[in-house]
């Protein structure tokens, strides 16, 4: 199967003789995809589902306009047009907008307790941060590995099968970062002088709280990915804007009150609270449970 092509928009009315280098791929009946992806009753030669959102991705990246060319499409109310351009920016500007949200989200802790405290607490913390941090490597290499597996899982209408491969993935994960976790708090302050230096063993406190909220957030299973990998790509930004407005209040005053252990108990629980909330998210808009598989 070739993919879609991609090819910067250009001025002017692109009709049935506009060329492309898309072959017809596998047919797929729009009957058995979701509802909302339907809005006419018609067979359409469309490439798998994964392409379309890997390419929206893409876009972030690049910064600019693709199009998606439609081709041989029967039987629908109002025939489309060989070739005609599906713009989506509409569905790239959120996840643009969550993909900066969420890179503040891993750096703003920081800029809050120096606005604070002292720069001696803010390196304790900075560097109790940084390894905390290792913790969501299995997590991000998951995310990475399922991307296109959710979204063509997902545009065939195959929502158990989805949510078996998510959730094993997800218990999977959650034992490896477990067993981190587990690591931080038995030797917390070994690892913390070892690594920083004898200094910063006191802050092995703020790691242990840190690495509580990542597992917290772990469990919850990959619900942003789901939500940005299936079309609710405008949900996901709603909810990261409020995550990020709770943690810039609550974190604020934490640092200014408790300093750099009450800082990572707000981080740790907006951090445990926004895994809730897109998890419940996801299996409120895709019918599917995205957290840890109990039994």
């Amino acid at each position: 199967m070739q993919p879609f092509s991609l090819r910067r928009p250009r001025p002017g009315r692109i009709d049935a003789s506009t060329p492309t280098n898309f072959e017809p791929a596998n047919l797929v009946d729009l009957d058995e995809l979701p509802d909302r992806f339907r809005r006419h009753r018609l067979k359409a030669r469309i490439g798998t589902g994964h392409d379309w959102y890997l390419r929206a991705r893409d876009a972030l990246l690049a910064g600019t306009q693709f199009e998606l060319s439609w081709v041989s499409i029967e039987g629908a109310d109002r025939p489309f047009q060989a070739g005609q351009r599906l713009t989506i920016n509409s569905r790239a500007w959120p996840l643009w907008i969550s993909a900066v949200l969420l890179a503040m989200l891993a750096h703003v802790d920081v800029l809050l307790l120096g606005s604070h405290r002292s720069d001696e607490e803010v390196a304790s913390y900075g560097a109790a941060a940084r390894l905390a941090a290792v913790m969501l490597f299995p997590y991000v290499v998951a995310n990475a590995a399922t991307a296109a597996s959710v979204a063509e899982l997902y545009a065939q209408n195959r929502r158990r099968d989805l949510e078996r491969v998510v959730r094993r993935l997800t218990s999977l994960v959650f034992a490896v970062t477990l067993v981190l976790a587990l690591g931080f708090f038995w030797a917390g302050e070994a690892l913390m002088a070892g690594i920083y230096g004898e200094y910063y063993r006191p802050a092995a406190t703020v790691l242990v709280v840190l690495a509580a909220g990542q597992l917290a957030a772990v469990a919850s299973g990959p619900g942003a990915l789901v939500l940005m990998m299936t079309g609710y790509e405008r949900t996901l930004m709603g909810l990261t804007l409020v995550t990020v407005a709770v943690l810039l209040g609550l974190g604020s005053w934490a640092a200014k009150f408790y300093g750099a252990l009450g800082l990572a108990v707000a981080v740790a629980t907006v951090q445990a609270l926004q895994g809730i909330g897109v998890m419940l998210a996801a299996r409120w808009r895709t019918g599917i449970w995205t957290c840890v598989k109990v039994a």
